[in-house]
């Protein structure tokens, strides 16, 4: 026995982009879309998340993390960074 019923693009995306990490882009086998076309990456970056020691207001010293990205761009303009 087969369940079949139509679903148009809006509602297959929902369903492939569950995690709903990026608004607007549908992550798909991999690959990041949006505009109905897959992102290019144009580059890497990395990044530098920093973070105070202590919430002691005397204390300066700060815990820093760096993080590699991967940049995607779409051809309208869109760009986002994901952590590599």
């Amino acid at each position: 026995m087969h369940y079949l019923h139509r679903a148009d693009v809006a509602t297959v995306a929902s369903v492939l982009n569950r995690d709903g990490s990026l608004t607007n882009v549908l992550a798909f086998g991999g690959h990041y879309i949006h505009c109905g076309q897959p992102m290019e990456k144009t580059g890497s970056e990395l990044r530098r998340l920093s973070a105070p020691v202590s919430t002691d207001k005397d204390q300066e010293e700060t815990f820093d993390v760096y993080m590699s990205t991967r940049v995607l761009h779409c051809r309208c303009g869109f760009q986002v960074e994901l952590p590599e």
